[in-house]
């Protein structure tokens, strides 16, 4: 985009859910980017990409290797992110077959998840691209999880007052087309 762009400015902040409506219909907030299922009527929203989801564990774990059974998944503690609203979570899928799993460790993002196991015996379940950008480097394990998980969109939604705004279409698109690359 800067090279496209070059006065452009980003500025990347955290997503407050309760407070997104309004940051997005005032302006304050161009683009809202992540799996957000709480905007309602005003908004827009478009498809960047579909995640899937993979465990993670360091390389040398001592319990684990190439595989992952539902034993392993319910004893090892887990490192996770907060759930997010309306979610179908993996603590309730457990749940259904008669599973739970330990939670050692809640982490606001999961780019910060993979240092921590990549340093202890924990396991987590994060989106695919993200474990495959840290797995050579931090020395992970990459494993199918134990229990069915659905792909997650990842969407941008904006105010529907911006939608015949041409820098804010040329925006959108031009994150469809990075988005197309990763």
């Amino acid at each position: 985009i800067a090279g496209v762009a070059p006065g452009i400015n980003i500025r990347v902040i955290p997503l407050n859910e309760e407070n997104l409506p309004y940051e997005l219909q005032s302006g304050k907030v161009d683009l809202a980017i992540g799996y957000i299922n709480t905007l309602e009527k005003g908004f827009d929203c478009e498809e960047l990409m579909v995640e899937d989801f993979v465990s993670i564990v360091r390389g040398n774990h001592p319990k684990i290797k190439n595989s992952l059974t539902i034993k392993q998944f319910s004893s090892i503690p887990h490192v996770v992110t907060a759930p997010r609203a309306g979610e179908l979570t993996i603590d309730q899928i457990l749940s259904e077959k008669g599973n739970r799993r330990i939670i050692a460790l809640q982490v606001p993002n999961f780019l910060s998840i993979p240092p921590i196991i990549s340093s202890t015996n924990y396991i987590s379940t994060i989106p695919m691209r993200v474990a495959q950008a840290y797995a050579k480097h931090m020395n992970l394990t990459l494993l199918k999880p134990p229990v069915a998980l659905q792909k997650r969109s990842i969407n941008q939604y904006w105010h529907t007052h911006k939608n015949k705004d041409s820098s804010h279409t040329w925006l959108r698109r031009s994150l469809i087309e990075i988005c197309n690359n990763l």
